[in-house]
């Protein structure tokens, strides 16, 4: 009990500590006049401060200087948890409410112990000198006067209205002090800390606050204003603390326990302050924490060693302010002490690189940019660059260790780097070689952990320091670190030389650097995988391994490239487990934070992946499925902000390409800005986002795909056109990330024209690597029926196959040949018998047929028909998919031998499926025995056999035959068993039945239409005039069904019915009639039928018919057909200019010659270069030059447009119609030579001829 009271009695203060500001400072010059903060640098060998304001400068104070500065040190890292002694409580003594704003520079200032002393002997002793200490005075007053007088003193003498909590403090709450206790009766630490909007402190008034407070509190030991009495004042109200207040001494106990103590606002003269300690000494003996009594304390070396044998650590700041001029000593102690407790806080590491340091290095690089050349200025600029290298050294020391460096982070070291790139030059010559050694190196470090590009002149620098006249300068770990950096920039450039080097000095020199050695391997297999080299890559991933958790990583995302889900799975599963035990034990490990974060992103992809599901033990505690952690977010290692950040950027470039040459047009009348001619300047340090985020993905470890799951393949395709680089590395880079692409996405970026505008040579390397990289895929294909087959290289495949085949089409004839030769083999392979891979076979073995000059074509007739058909096979595949290629290739020169067994006992087969397959075999025999009746090769015997197995498949003899693959139209010019019954089948199918019994569909309309032509364009089965005129009112009465809203099962026939009804009209029911047989009654409605052409545009087609029956004057069918030409839709410009052909080749007698003005009309639309047809009027014009139709102003219109159309076709200037693109060239040519042939010369036919020979794409050159 004794001890409780000589602890409590020690609490109240005679002197003040500290005054932040004097009120006739803050009032001298207005009430706008205030102290700044310190400006503080902390760094390991030196702490200095520099104190401004507009009053006084307090320059050249160096904590260092004191002789207590190892102990205030000690209570930093206290503060901060940085030792292993940790946290610290503050107790806060009446002097330091004199930090307190008063409204008025006559305000009353917060009391002193001593003021309390003065008023009571006052009041008690008013005549004589009184002897008694304040607790005693206190007693007296009490028993005079009683307890509510003495309160009344007490809120008369402390104006807790008057005040507001000055900046100390807020300095003071806004430190992490466990626990502040006062004995203070105002309430300016409350208040206080209720503006601190970082830390959140919990007030405790009274015994029944503790229960429902946690640290960190505010503790009133002594009560509070306005209402929380009694006020512990008296010499009995401190006897009888520790029973009436038991609760409060436990708290101080416990809080003395697990904390250092700093008093602050207590004097070391103070008479209790021995009994106080003695308390702390007897009640916790050896398990206390230390004590340090802080502030201007003026020590004599006696008592110093008191207080140290009463084990308080004095912090005396005496000897640097007890002589500052103009200022209270005690003021400036608490002032210095708060500043430096928060200039020592930790910088957190996640904030590096730290402004200040980033700003003087940039400001030294400013500095250096004044060098001319004088000594003087070499002297300046070759100190500056030694800075530079300390600060450079220093920021690497102190790298966190982000598996990647975080975006922003990038962006400041990238412009820090571009500072000192502006200076190497200068540095070469000012530094010394080791220095400028060093420099190197850090730049170095700068480029790879900002994923920059490697520009010149820094490799040949590079290599200087590797292997040069710098590298005796630095040890054999940073050169290997530069030769890293080099190995990489040689990946990324394609250069093979110098990859090679770099990889061999790696192997010899850094043997016995594992790490090092690992990432050159990693290096090697990311070539291996942009190169698509897939057996190279095989081998190597083994081989990459280290302690670092992220090789792991690393490795499963290259497994993901095998389709090896399973292995990469577990990987990850690994890993992920592994980087959770490594921070349950440190969570504060920046390095082991942002390998976890990436791990947990991709584990987290893998929520219903068996391996996934198999692994339920979680170290961390973390969530992966629901709850993202942010603390990965707080530190900037977050997976999720670095592609959002990314994402940002690849939208605004894309935005930007894409408004490059966009005509914007302004408010006034004919104004616009053209941004095609603008300017832009770009930096090196401007990074390309698509760039970043491929380095990224390498760095990080994060594949493309992770099973089914997109993590950054919809990314990488969406910003492959925007990456830097160039050449024959993008394209395999673009295959690359399209491996799983459709071919809808493969026909955007690699449509016909794309191909054809590749050069030769880039041609020739991708026709290589992609046909090992087929081979090599081929291995890996299983059989359909193999279990669990990975769906991936299936996939793969098919893309591997479909972009060589797109390739193939620029190659030699004999790479062609070669080619198909390789892969005909493959259709029988089974494991090639998979819906999505034998249509990829189907084009690859039709464009690598194409490839072939047709002459050559004919030679391989025997092996197109020796093509095995799914049911040789056993196989069913999708009808259209199969690879049926004899009736869709331009085949010249076939000859079937005479006495060529192959041949017979090839279509012998044929006839055989035809007649008894009942699958998808017989329409493919029909088909190919179709071609082969059409070009005359097969002899009479086999004709009589194919109509027998044509008609083998009849439910009757009154059905046409099933299962053909055939129109039943093409049945009518094919041998039958009986003469004349395809005719009357089809008759009484198409012909006989009323008109409203024929349900119209574009099947239907196209048998009607394929019946007038013929399958061979000679012969033809009409109807009779009854039948012709019941088919014309059905035809010419039908119209298109109103349009509804657009749904995915919306049936889009009767579009093509409207593109196909007026052929029919044409060719298969207007033909019947002449002009003394047309019935009259129909006229109306035909020519009112005509003029719906927008409903049906190809009633344009009727035009020649109505003019030869004379039905429409010549003069309104040219102007439709007129109108027709010019239309900018496709379809009616396709079928006005098939009428133009027919009507020129028509012979009849009754159809007067082509119109002039038509002639003119097609020649003015080549001239005009009018698309979308544009192909079909220059076949026209080259058509009119043959037939002599031009006169000389017309020919040289033509010959003008073929000078336009040589830039405007070329492949690589962004056509305006890629689709007919090649044809419009072929025309181009076919014109050419009819004006050669007609007389006409110069550079521009010199030109397209030349183009018959060179051209890239096979169908315009052969």
């Amino acid at each position: 009990m004794e001890n409780w009271r000589r602890f409590a009695s020690a609490f109240p203060s005679d002197r003040l500590t500290g005054v932040l500001c004097r009120p006739i400072l803050r009032y001298g010059r207005g009430s706008g006049e205030r102290f700044s903060f310190c400006q503080l640098i902390f760094h390991e060998d030196n702490i200095s401060m520099n104190f401004q304001n507009k009053k006084q400068d307090f320059e050249g104070i160096n904590l260092k200087e004191l002789a207590d500065y190892p102990a205030l040190l000690q209570l930093s890292e206290s503060l901060w948890n940085l030792g292993k002694v940790r946290g610290a409580a503050i107790m806060v003594g009446a002097g330091f409410s004199r930090n307190a704003v008063r409204p008025s520079p006559l305000s009353p200032e917060p009391p002193l112990w001593s003021d309390f002393e003065s008023r009571l002997k006052q009041k008690l002793y008013p005549n004589r000198k009184a002897t008694p200490n304040a607790l005693q005075l206190a007693e007296e007053f009490k028993a005079e006067f009683g307890t509510i007088e003495l309160e009344s003193l007490i809120r008369g003498m402390i104006r807790d209205d008057l005040w507001t909590p000055g900046p100390l403090h807020s300095q003071l709450v806004s430190l992490p002090w466990n626990d502040i206790l006062t004995t203070n009766w105002d309430t300016l630490l409350e208040r206080a800390a209720t503006q601190d909007h970082r830390r959140r402190y919990e007030t405790v008034y009274t015994i029944n606050d503790i229960a429902s407070t946690r640290p960190p509190r505010i503790v009133k030991l002594h009560g509070s204003l306005p209402s929380y009495t009694p006020f512990i004042f008296s010499e009995e109200d401190y006897r009888t603390y520790p029973r009436r207040y038991a609760p409060f001494v436990n708290l101080v106990r416990q809080v003395l326990l697990e904390n250092d103590l700093c008093l602050v606002g207590f004097s070391a003269t103070d008479p209790n302050f021995a009994e106080w300690i003695g308390w702390i000494r007897d009640e916790l003996g050896d398990h206390a924490r230390r004590v340090f009594l802080v502030g201007a304390l003026d020590l004599t070396a006696s008592r110093r060693r008191y207080l140290e044998s009463l084990n308080v650590t004095p912090v005396d700041f005496s000897p640097l302010v007890g002589e500052v001029e103009g200022a209270d000593p005690h003021a400036e102690a608490v002032r210095h002490f708060l500043s430096f407790l928060h200039a020592t806080k930790p910088k957190p590491a996640h904030r590096w690189p730290w402004d200040e340091d980033l700003s003087e290095l940039k400001a030294h690089s400013r500095k250096s940019g004044k060098e001319d050349g004088t000594e003087e200025k070499n002297t300046d600029l070759q100190h500056a660059l030694k800075k530079t290298i300390e600060k450079l050294q220093r920021l690497h020391r102190q790298y966190p260790g982000w598996l990647v460096c975080p975006i922003g982070k990038r962006e400041q070291v990238r412009w820090w780097a571009d500072e000192i790139f502006g200076e190497v030059q200068k540095a070469s010559k000012v530094l010394s070689g080791e220095d400028f050694a060093v420099l190197i190196c850090e730049v170095a470090w700068l480029l790879d952990i900002s994923l920059s590009p490697v520009l010149q002149p820094f490799p040949e620098l590079a290599a200087r320091c590797v292997e040069g006249d710098l590298s005796a300068f630095l040890p054999l770990e940073e050169r290997s670190r530069i030769a890293l950096i080099l190995l990489r920039a040689a990946r990324e450039a394609d250069d093979d030389e110098r990859f090679e080097h770099w990889y061999e000095w790696l192997n010899v020199h850094a043997s016995n650097l594992p790490e090092d050695k690992t990432r050159a391997t990693y290096q090697r297999a990311l070539r291996a995988r942009d190169r698509l080299e897939f057996a190279e890559l095989e081998v190597l991933i083994p081989q990459i391994s280290g302690d670092d958790p992220a090789w792991k990583l690393r490795c499963a995302a290259l497994h993901t490239e095998f389709d090896e889900t399973d292995k990469a799975a577990d990987l990850i599963a690994d890993v992920t487990g592994e980087l959770e035990e490594r921070f349950a034990r440190d969570r504060t490990s920046i390095w082991i934070m942002s390998r976890l974060a990436v791990a947990g992103w991709l584990w987290s992809a893998m929520d219903h992946h068996p391996v996934r599901r198999d692994q339920t033990a979680i170290h961390s505690g973390f969530n992966w499925s629901d709850d993202w952690p942010t603390i990965f977010h707080t530190h900037k290692c977050d997976p999720w902000d670095e592609l959002h950040d990314l994402d940002r950027d690849i939208a605004k470039t894309r935005f930007k390409a894409a408004t490059a040459t966009d005509i914007r047009p302004k408010f006034d009348t004919g104004r616009y800005t053209d941004s095609s001619n603008s300017t832009r300047w770009t930096s090196w340090t401007q990074v390309p986002a698509a760039d970043l985020l491929y380095r990224y993905a390498d760095e990080a470890g994060i594949p493309a795909k992770l099973d089914f799951m997109i993590l950054l393949s919809e990314r990488m395709e969406q910003s492959i056109e925007d990456i830097s680089r160039d050449g024959l590395w993008k394209h395999l880079i673009r295959m690359r990330v399209h491996l799983h692409a459709t071919n809808k996405t493969l026909d955007t970026i690699y449509d016909r024209p794309s191909v054809a505008s590749l050069a030769e040579d880039i041609c020739g390397e991708l026709t290589g690597r992609l046909r090992t990289a087929v081979s090599y895929g081929v291995d890996r294909l299983e059989p359909p029926n193999a279990g669990r087959r990975s769906l991936r290289w299936v996939q793969r495949t098919r893309n591997l196959m479909e972009f060589l085949s797109r390739i193939v089409i620029r190659a030699p004839s004999d790479i062609g040949a070669q080619f198909f030769d390789e892969a005909l083999p493959l259709v029988q392979d089974r494991r090639f018998h998979d819906p999505m891979l034998i249509g990829g076979l189907k084009n690859f073995l039709a464009r690598a047929f194409e490839a072939m000059p047709p002459a050559d074509r004919g030679s391989r007739v025997l092996d197109l028909l020796n093509v095995p058909l799914p049911g040789e096979v056993g196989w069913s595949p999708p009808f259209n998919d199969w690879p049926e290629l004899i009736g869709d290739l331009a085949l010249e020169g076939v000859r079937r031998p005479k006495s060529n067994q192959e041949w017979k006992s090839r279509i012998g087969k044929l006839l055989t499926i035809a007649r008894t397959d009942k699958e998808k075999s017989r329409p493919l025999a029909i088909w190919r025995l179709c071609w082969l009746h059409d070009k005359g090769h097969l002899h009479a015997r086999e004709i009589r056999e194919f109509g027998e197995a044509l008609w083998s498949q009849c439910e009757g003899d009154e059905v046409l035959p099933e299962n053909t693959g055939l129109y039943d139209c093409a049945l009518l010019s094919l041998p039958e068993p009986v003469a004349g019954r395809a005719e009357h089948l089809f008759r009484r199918k198409y012909f006989a039945p009323p008109g409203e019994q024929l349900k119209l569909s574009e099947y239907v309309i196209e048998e009607i239409r394929g019946s007038g032509r013929g399958r061979n364009a000679t012969t033809g089965c009409f109807p009779t005039k009854e039948e012709a005129e019941r088919l014309l009112d059905t035809l010419i009465a039908w119209r298109p069904r109103e349009a509804s809203t657009p749904s995915i099962f919306s049936d889009h026939g009767d579009d093509r019915v409207a593109r196909r009804l007026g052929v029919a009209v044409r060719h298969t029911l207007l033909p019947v009639f002449d002009r003394t047989n047309w019935p009259a009654e129909k006229t109306a409605a035909v020519t009112s039928w005509l003029d719906e052409t927008e409903k049906v545009p190809s009633a344009i087609a009727i035009l020649p018919e109505l003019v030869r029956l004379r039905i429409l004057p010549v003069d309104q069918a040219e102007e439709k057909l007129r109108r027709g030409l010019q239309s900018r839709d496709r379809q009616m410009g396709i079928i006005a200019s098939h009428v133009v052909s027919d009507w020129m080749h028509n012979k009849s007698s009754s159809l007067p010659p082509l119109p002039t003005s038509v002639v003119r009309a097609v020649c003015a639309a080549t001239a005009n270069r009018r698309y979308p047809n544009l192909h079909l009027m220059v076949h026209l014009s080259s058509e009119f030059v043959q037939r002599g139709l031009l006169n000389d102003s017309e020919t040289q219109m033509l010959v003008e447009a073929l000078d336009d159309l040589r830039l405007e076709t070329d492949y690589g200037e962004n056509p305006t119609d890629k689709i007919t693109l090649p044809f419009v060239r072929r025309n181009c040519i076919d014109l050419a030579r009819n004006l050669h042939a007609k007389g006409r010369n110069g550079p521009v036919i010199d030109h397209w001829l030349m183009v018959a020979s060179t051209d890239p794409l096979p169908e315009v050159r052969h």
